[in-house]
């Protein structure tokens, strides 16, 4: 069924740029009856689903949380997302998609995306973080005078209390075992597949060298982090080919190949046809 209201402010095209965050897209929901908001994956990017009625479930990578008024579920960088209402106590809720251009706050941020890195701990409490949200999304539609600094000083705020509420609860970290290490660096490659440059960063985020991460994750999943890495690629590439937004040489440069040959010929090896082919395939 259709949702039957829907305010929505996209900017993905070309984000909002305030001081020292971009913001990307903010709105609001009610949901009728067993609504859903399609799965759909994420770029670079943090988004928030701040639940102000009902309850339902939110999705991450394929994994459904229960939410309920009161809830806020983060969703990460190239996450996979979708939303889906209860027939009995539809969905409302506000939403807010934004990224910090400040190294500091980036840095803080993204330490966050490792630790929580599993959907079962991304819901927080909404108590100070949604009546910023509602902020921003009345800033954003008013376009009035400093709006954007104003937005700016807001998304601060938000990116401080998610730092707050994450660092402060109960935490997964990725040092627990070698088994849950395996699981973060898993889940930092796919909410990171389309900015990861060099698999080196695992070194910043995990806290261990490349070396004892690479052995490590061979003995425990049975394959090596390379290979890992490039099916994580080749999977995230096969989503956007089905959402049909992006050209394949646009797909290609996103995932950081140097041409568009070197993509299909990688694309072919795993999936036995060439990205084209495919994405006719799909169309039908």
């Amino acid at each position: 069924m259709n949702k039957w209201y829907h305010l929505d402010k996209p900017h993905i095209q070309n984000p909002l740029k305030c001081d020292r965050f971009l913001l990307y897209q903010t709105g609001r929901i009610f949901c009728d009856q067993n609504y859903a908001v399609d799965e759909h994956s994420h770029l670079e990017w943090i988004e928030l689903t701040v639940v102000t009625d009902g309850v339902g479930k939110v999705s991450a990578n394929g994994i459904a949380v229960p939410v309920k008024k009161g809830d806020v579920f983060v969703s990460f960088p190239c996450d996979t997302h979708q939303v889906i209402s209860s027939p009995d106590a539809p969905l409302k809720f506000d939403f807010l998609t934004f990224y910090p251009t400040d190294e500091n706050t980036l840095k803080s941020l993204e330490s966050l995306f490792i630790k929580f890195a599993s959907a079962q701990n991304r819901v927080i409490s909404g108590q100070k973080i949604a009546p910023l949200v509602q902020e921003v999304i009345v800033e954003v539609d008013s376009n009035a005078l400093y709006s954007q600094k104003l937005i700016s000083s807001i998304l601060e705020q938000i990116s401080i209390h998610l730092i707050r509420s994450f660092e402060s609860g109960e935490t997964i970290t990725q040092k627990t075992s070698a088994t849950q290490l395996c699981y973060s660096i898993m889940n930092y490659i796919d909410t990171h597949i389309f900015s990861i440059s060099s698999l080196g960063e695992l070194e910043n985020v995990s806290g261990y060298n490349y070396s004892y991460l690479s052995a490590l994750f061979h003995d425990v999943c049975g394959q090596t982090l390379s290979s890992y890495f490039r099916h994580a690629r080749l999977n995230g590439a096969r989503r956007l080919i089905l959402e049909k937004t992006l050209t394949l040489t646009e797909i290609a440069a996103l995932l950081g190949y140097s041409s568009l040959y070197s993509f299909s010929k990688a694309y072919k090896s795993y999936f036995g046809v060439s990205p084209s082919f495919d994405g006719k395939e799909i169309e039908k």
